[in-house]
């Protein structure tokens, strides 16, 4: 069944906002609207529908409800069990990441299958803090790392902390690598940031993209703004194969979103 939004979207991969509240261009809802005013809006953790308050007992402290540190309401499954050192280093950075006053939100879609968007990047801090935000929502992310990473004695390490070892030969052996990696799995979350560099670029790299095309998955724009210590999930769309009419509404979000270094941000669109 394909959804309003696009004929190819799976139904449970609903817009953000939902395209009942505000009005849309091309393929995405944009943000701007005045349901994305600085606050998190009404799809962001169905606030208007349970309040701020309901929303961070819900998404941010899911043990608060008897669900698993790490996991999710709703019964879903428990993130992966890590390793002494990752935990060691996963709870440094989520501590620092809680101390600094973030609040994640958003809906994760069901199946939790598809590439996440780690964007704006401008900074060093921006991977830890993306990592606290997902740990808040209970999302299992994951990333990819060249193979040479996760030999003795840090292929332990980084297996822990969600990589995935890629040969990167070329970027048409990367792109199949990973949709056969999104095939055998029933859940797989892949977190790419399309600037590649915390540096200003001019356009994005555009594997994310063709990763998902190829993986017949939807992708997810996760985000975080510093200026309202605000992040966790956006919009979602299924590539069509024309990348320019999908991506003009992603980026038109993404303008909306201030990274920790605004200067450095990338060209959009």
């Amino acid at each position: 069944m394909g959804s309003a939004l696009h004929p190819r979207c799976p139904a449970p991969f609903v817009p953000w906002p939902p395209a009942a509240a505000t009005p849309t261009l091309g393929r995405l809802p944009l943000a701007g609207t005045p349901a994305h005013d600085g606050r998190a809006s009404g799809s962001q953790a169905g606030i208007a529908a349970s309040g701020t308050g309901r929303l961070r007992q819900r998404m941010v402290e899911p043990h608060a409800q008897g669900v698993p540190e790490g996991g999710a309401p709703g019964g879903l499954k428990q993130m992966r069990e890590l390793g002494l050192a990752a935990r060691a280093v996963h709870g440094l950075i989520v501590w620092n990441y809680r101390r600094q006053g973030w609040t994640a939100v958003g809906e994760i879609p069901s199946p939790r299958k598809f590439v996440l968007i780690a964007a704006p990047h401008t900074s060093n801090w921006d991977f830890p803090n993306f990592l606290g935000l997902t740990k808040d929502l209970g999302l299992d992310a994951h990333f990819m790392g060249k193979k040479s990473l996760f030999r003795w004695p840090m292929g332990g390490f980084m297996r822990d902390v969600g990589g995935i070892p890629v040969d990167r030969g070329s970027s048409h052996d990367m792109v199949q690598q990973m949709a056969a990696e999104f095939a055998r799995r029933d859940e797989f979350v892949l977190t790419i940031a399309p600037e590649g560099t915390r540096g200003a670029v001019t356009k994005w790299r555009t594997g994310f993209y063709r990763i998902a095309e190829a993986a017949g998955v939807p992708i997810v724009c996760g985000y975080a703004d510093y200026t309202r210590k605000i992040g966790g999930i956006g919009p979602v769309f299924h590539p069509t194969g024309d990348y320019e009419a999908d991506m003009a509404p992603v980026f038109a979000f993404y303008r909306t979103i201030a990274g920790k270094h605004p200067a450095r941000a990338s060209g959009l669109g």
